[in-house]
């Protein structure tokens, strides 16, 4: 082999090796920019649900009850549950933000669809196991592809969202 086919057999190995490590390099830096702004948004969507509690504890629900005392007939209003309220607001904001989802999982819930599923169990599990974590993140395995799901303790927030592992830059809901 002459000298010249040498080097340039030499030099496209080189070469492919250092695009195939800035590939590499890019998909992974491409895949943690994408699951950290997933994280950031649900965080603050998960602040928006516990405002919106918030809201109903010390506005609505004092409020209803001002109101009821006055009525003859005392009556349950569903929408003095700060749990309640959290979860219908979210519901609207999921008409813009579809691939988000918003559940105050627990073992024995009141209302049947806050029913924690096995999975969310074992999360309740280790919060209960670990009082010190605030906040915990982890992906989940679903028949659509992996999920993205953020929980908080004691008030037992879920807002996830999937993750394509095709493409770091295409993220798809459940």
């Amino acid at each position: 082999m002459k000298l010249l086919t040498k080097f340039s057999l030499i030099f496209i190995v080189v070469f492919g090796l250092g695009l195939a490590l800035a590939g590499l390099l890019a998909y992974s830096l491409l895949q943690k920019n994408a699951r950290q702004q997933v994280e950031d948004r649900a965080k603050i969507m998960m602040e928006t649900a516990l405002a919106m509690r918030k809201y109903t504890t010390e506005q609505v629900k004092p409020a209803i009850k001002s109101a009821s005392e006055t009525a003859t007939e005392k009556t349950f209003h569903r929408e003095t549950v700060p749990a309640f309220a959290a979860t219908e607001m979210f519901n609207y904001l999921r008409e813009k933000y579809p691939d988000y989802y918003y559940k105050e999982a627990a073992p024995n819930p009141t209302n049947p669809r806050d029913c924690a599923a096995d999975w969310e169990e074992d999360i309740i599990k280790d919060f209960r196991s670990h009082p010190q974590k605030e906040i915990f993140a982890g992906e989940r395995m679903t028949p659509n592809g992996n999920s993205l799901y953020l929980a908080r303790p004691m008030s037992k927030w879920r807002v996830w969202k999937k993750i394509s592992r095709t493409s770091s830059a295409r993220w798809r809901g459940i």
